[in-house]
């Protein structure tokens, strides 16, 4: 199973990067940038449900999830 970083391209490709951009603005001037907060995470949610899983191999450091999650990740 291949694990990899969600990117603002991932999420893009769920909403629009017209909405992404929308959310990115809607953040106070000089902030953290909230896309990259929103990815970190959904990340770290989803790496919770592997986690739950014994069964799994969960990488101990890093924001990579199993490929097959990165749409689903989105979509949250």
């Amino acid at each position: 199973m291949a694990w990899r970083e969600l990117t603002e391209a991932d999420l893009a490709a769920t909403l629009s990067q017209r909405e992404v951009d929308a959310y990115r603005q809607s953040s106070p001037a000089g902030g953290e940038d909230p896309v990259a907060g929103l990815l970190a995470r959904t990340a770290e949610m989803a790496l919770g449900y592997c986690r739950a899983n014994r069964t799994l191999r969960v990488p101990a450091t890093g924001r990579a999830v199993p490929g097959s999650l990165v749409s689903a990740c989105c979509d949250w």
